[in-house]
Parts: structure tokens; C-alpha cells; sequence
């Protein structure tokens, strides 16, 4: 595996061929897939402590670039590494205070940054966000994928998060979007202050409470509680399915992975269970333990770019 293919995994920068040839070398012997995991652990620790002194202004564009870089290139010339996180940032708009992040969470791992304001982010499995701050002006992300936010409170200055389909506005609160473009699917959980959900022309659809959830699924939206045992467990890296669909559960998985996954059955696809899966073992294990609950074969594509599922 050459260093140039790595680098670029660790930096989110890689293809879906790229990623697929790193994790298949990493899973080719368990003692390179311990010693990967325990590197990833001390990656995430390097960026998050150096992450945590570095706040606003010229020395915040420079210092995460940098940081990022250095961090990289300790990891690879360690030994190899599965990429976490890549933060690329850059200054825009001549001398205004004005700037613009990219915070990309690769295949199979997950982020958690301190915005400038104070806002905490937990960023899923291959999910981007995209952050744009003119100080003292706006608070405002654009999603694709899955986050948490713990936003700090403004009565001021909203924060507002922007997906393919919507807009949540906030003042102050914590609550879960869900919005991968490749799939037509959308939700937001609220556990704690309230939030209002528009489209993109600004026509509002809902105002949440705590323990509220509103979901966009089958060309409608539909408002529901939220069960008190309900918790975003993938923020510790757990997948958690309640009682779910074999569609709707492999639907989320795919988003996850960034794999397409075809399910030839429709008998298999109506199957329910419930199940927990941790994020780093792995689309097969899944897979494997789920054929276990309700038997089914299934087979990567020519390309490895997405899976066959069939009885």
C-alpha cells in the first residue's frame, strides 16, 4: 500500500476503489487490524487536543491546516492508518472575517469538533459538513449525511442548518439531522429546546419540541414522538435498530458505508428485527449477523462498489 493512497484515505480524499483496497489490507490479518484501530484511536486523540487550541480569527484558518497535515503524516510514517477525519479550511472574500470549512467524516468512521461559536458537533459515517461564519453575522452549516448538534445559544444570531431538501432554525438546543443526498430520505430529532423546519424556500413545515421528530419518507412528512429510550448511540459508534425493516435498516447502512446495497427479495426486504452493531466491525460482520436472524446470501458486484442481496 503506498503512502500517496493512504494520505489520501486519512484526508477523506480517497475513492471508493481507494477506500475499498485500504480496508480490505486492513482486514487481512487481524493483528494489522488491532494495531489500525489503536492508531486511529490516537489519531482522533491528536487532532481533537490540538483542535481544542485553535478558536477564531487569521490563526484558526492556518492552524487546522497545518495541524491536519502534521497529524496525517505522523500516522503514516508510524505505520498504515485507517483515515478518520479531514478538516480542509480555507479563506475566502478578500479581507471580510469571513470563513469556510469543509469537516468530511469518511466510510466507517465518525467526527466530533467545537465550532467557533461553541456549538458542539457529532459528524456520522460518510457525511460532509460544510460551515460557513461571517462574524458576528450568521450561524449557518450545510449537511450531507447525519449529525448531532449541541448548538450554543444566541437570541441573536440563529443557527441554521441547510440540507438538500431543508432548513432547521435553532437558537439554542440539541437535536439529530439526517439528510444523506443519496437517499431520499430526511429526519430531525429534537431532544432539548425547540426547532423549526422549513424547505428551502422558506415555507415553514414544523416546530418540534423536545422528544419530537419529524421525517420525510414516501414523498410526505410525518411528526411523531420520540420513545424516552431513544438515544443517538452512534455517536459512541454503535448502530442501533429497533424493530426495523431489513430495507429501511440496509438503507441506513448503505448511507453509513457508502455501498450500494440491492435486495433482490421483497419477502427478505419486509423482515424486522432488532439489532445493535458496532461501526468498526464492519459491513460484512453486519451483514453476517443479520443472514443469521433471517437467512440470505449475499455477493460484492464486479467492481466492489455495492452488494447483491438475495435468499
Amino acid at each position: 500500500m503506498d503512502k500517496q493512497t493512504l494520505e489520501r484515505y486519512i484526508c477523506g480524499e480517497s475513492s471508493v476503489e481507494e477506500r475499498i483496497r485500504v480496508t480490505e489490507w486492513a482486514e487481512s490479518d487481524n493483528d494489522k487490524y488491532q494495531e489500525l484501530l489503536a492508531l486511529r484511536k490516537l489519531y482522533t486523540s491528536t487532532l481533537l487536543n490540538t483542535a481544542g487550541e485553535v478558536k477564531t480569527g487569521p490563526r484558526f484558518v492556518w492552524s487546522f491546516r497545518h495541524m491536519f497535515r502534521y497529524a496525517a503524516c505522523a500516522v503514516i510514517a508510524g505505520a498504515v492508518a485507517i483515515g478518520v477525519f479531514s478538516m480542509l479550511t480555507d479563506r475566502r472574500a478578500s479581507r471580510k472575517e469571513f470563513y469556510a470549512q469543509t469537516i468530511i467524516s469518511p466510510v466507517g468512521q465518525r467526527v466530533h469538533t467545537v465550532l467557533s461559536d461553541g456549538t458542539e458537533v457529532w459528524l456520522n459515517s460518510n457525511s460532509t459538513l460544510e460551515i460557513s461564519e461571517e462574524a458576528g453575522k450568521s450561524r449557518k452549516v450545510r449537511l450531507d449525511g447525519e449529525a448531532c448538534f449541541d448548538v450554543a445559544h444566541n437570541d441573536d444570531i440563529p443557527f441554521i442548518v441547510e440540507t438538500y431538501r431543508n432548513e432547521v432554525r435553532v437558537l439554542g438546543t440539541i437535536f439529530n439531522v439526517t439528510a444523506y443526498k443519496s437517499s431520499d430520505d430526511f429526519s430531525v430529532k429534537l431532544y432539548e429546546g425547540k426547532v423549526s423546519v422549513s424547505d428551502l424556500a422558506h415555507n415553514q413545515l414544523a416546530i418540534l419540541d423536545p422528544r419530537q421528530r419529524l421525517d420525510y419518507a414516501g414523498g410526505k412528512y410525518v411528526k411523531s414522538g420520540i420513545p424516552e429510550l431513544d438515544t443517538e448511540s452512534w455517536i459512541d459508534g454503535i448502530y442501533y435498530f429497533e424493530d426495523e425493516t431489513y430495507l429501511n435498516i440496509l438503507d441506513k447502512v448503505q448511507n453509513y458505508y457508502g455501498i450500494n446495497i440491492s435486495i433482490m427479495d421483497k419477502e427478505l426486504a419486509d423482515y424486522r428485527c432488532t439489532c445493535k452493531f458496532r461501526q468498526e466491525d464492519g459491513i460484512e460482520h453486519l451483514l453476517n449477523v443479520l443472514s443469521e436472524i433471517h437467512p440470505f446470501k449475499y455477493a460484492w458486484n464486479v467492481d466492489k462498489s455495492g452488494i447483491i442481496i438475495e435468499k
